[in-house]
């Protein structure tokens, strides 16, 4: 099981996805490369598939599409959407910088990338900072 309390004192990247949402994928390769690049350094990525469509709650689709994707990080299974409630997120994709002490310190909605954003850079440059603190 898998918690934010378990992973106090690192920051985290926690990411709100569903695996059929086309926007969300041109995330995924952003959240591979955090995971290898920035897991070294004492950030952690953590995945919530939250589904948007009945095919998106079934367990064994999304561990397939975990492993299509090469998801190398945690991924929960938000299927009654109790996540997706308490954080009040209303959008997929949607990332959380989460400081070592627990705060959020930053969210992105949407596309890091989306017509040009450099979203995901401006957030490596914020895990970077948040590393030495």
């Amino acid at each position: 099981k898998t918690t934010l309390q378990a992973h106090r004192g690192k920051v985290i990247l926690l990411h709100f996805y569903a695996f059929q949402c086309h926007n969300c994928h041109a995330n995924f390769p952003i959240y591979n490369r955090w995971q290898e690049k920035l897991m070294e350094k004492g950030a952690v990525v953590i995945g919530i598939q939250t589904p948007e469509t009945r095919a998106e709650s079934e367990p064994d689709r999304i561990t397939q599409a975990a492993a299509e994707n090469q998801f190398d990080f945690p991924v929960l299974y938000d299927l009654e959407k109790e996540n997706w409630n308490v954080w009040s997120n209303n959008v997929w994709p949607a990332v959380y910088v989460i400081d070592k002490r627990g705060y959020i310190r930053y969210w992105w909605l949407g596309e890091l990338q989306w017509q040009g954003a450099r979203g995901d850079k401006l957030i490596e440059r914020l895990v970077s900072s948040l590393l030495l603190e």
